[in-house]
């Protein structure tokens, strides 16, 4: 799929700009790939910057458990990075302004050992508040069962008072 999906993009981008295929292995491949998406991204959507309360983001990435850390996604890049990191869809998220995306990663800040959460912003008797809606591994697949207790405490880390 990710072999279809770089033609397509190269079809794409050609429509902006003159674009070669360089890449001569996988991790040139994966770099030339990142970076179609990245240039893609911006020529259909722009570069978007998600702004929330420091306080309300502070609390959320408070590490979980001495090994898990949330990272709010927050511009473009991040979600573009998260999208590709994790084979999934979620830089098209970027622009809902109801999705609140919280990628947690295991291990340390920027572990490629994560799970990409999705939650709904509602409001509710004038508070604002966070449903899970989503919780994904690589390639969406389910969590293992040693996610669930970081991603519930996680769950706590989201409550905002007003």
């Amino acid at each position: 799929h990710t072999f279809c999906d770089h033609f397509r993009m190269m079809t794409q981008l050609r429509n902006f700009e003159t674009f070669k295929w360089e890449s001569n292995d996988y991790e040139s491949f994966i770099e030339e790939h990142y970076v179609l998406s990245e240039k893609l991204g911006f020529y259909n959507h722009g570069d978007f910057t998600r702004i929330y309360n420091e306080e309300f983001v502070n609390g959320v990435e408070n590490i979980i458990m001495e090994d898990y850390y949330p990272v709010v996604l927050k511009v473009s890049k991040e979600y573009n990075q998260e999208s590709f990191q994790q084979s999934n869809c979620v830089k098209g998220y970027v622009n809902r302004a109801e999705s609140f995306i919280v990628s947690l990663r295991k291990g340390s800040n920027d572990s490629n050992e994560r799970a990409t959460i999705e939650y709904k912003i509602r409001m509710n008797d004038e508070k604002i508040v966070l449903k899970r809606v989503q919780t994904l591994g690589r390639f969406n697949r389910p969590l293992d069962l040693e996610w669930e207790e970081p991603v519930k405490l996680l769950d706590k880390q989201t409550i905002f008072y007003k």
